[in-house]
């Protein structure tokens, strides 16, 4: 009898255990609202800006004339090396931002070779009405995910680059891209 009570302890105990190690994902909306995604927990925030910088734009982004970088830490896969989640939402001065981003991309193109990844694949989607792309690179060990999405004086880009074996095709990962919605 006694024999049965602690094994029935135990188990309870190691199912406390497991259920405490898996995260509860959950609905996240942006600090301004922008956009919505799950997550298994809050991610970090930071905001970069041009506030008191000479010139009045960032030299980052995937266009020229950035003006702010909201940038959200998603911490997932800290355990492996060189592996980051990571979403940005890139303000911009230009209003037409999927046509500067094709100008900045061609423009690219024309120069030099250089150490840049390799575009394995390039998809034009719909992201809840707003047009977007979605990227498959790799350089070296490094394969990564892009998606881009274009909106008025906005880009939203979620990226996610890793060296681990596992890949790109993880249950996680797709289900932060599947489930990111930018508000047109």
């Amino acid at each position: 009898m006694a024999r049965r009570i602690v094994k029935c302890a135990l188990l309870l105990w190691a199912v406390s255990l497991s259920s405490q190690a898996q995260p509860r994902w959950r609905s996240y909306t942006a600090t301004d609202k922008s956009f919505t995604v799950d997550v298994p927990w809050k991610p970090g925030y930071t905001r970069r800006s041009v506030n008191g910088q000479v010139g009045g734009v960032l030299n980052e982004g995937p266009i020229p004339g950035v003006t702010a970088i909201d940038v959200y830490n998603l911490s997932m896969y800290t355990d492996e090396e060189n592996t980051s989640f990571m979403i940005y939402v890139y303000q911009t001065a230009d209003r037409d931002t999927e046509k500067a981003f094709d100008e900045a991309k061609n423009n690219a193109k024309k120069g030099k070779p250089s150490s840049k990844p390799t575009l394995t694949s390039e998809t034009a989607v719909q992201v809840n009405g707003l047009s977007g792309r979605e990227f498959i690179y790799h350089k070296e060990k490094v394969v990564s995910r892009a998606l881009l999405v274009f909106a008025d004086h906005r880009i939203y880009a979620v990226e996610f680059y890793t060296e681990d074996k596992k890949g790109l095709d993880r249950g996680p990962v797709n289900r932060v891209f599947n489930s990111f919605q930018p508000k047109p």
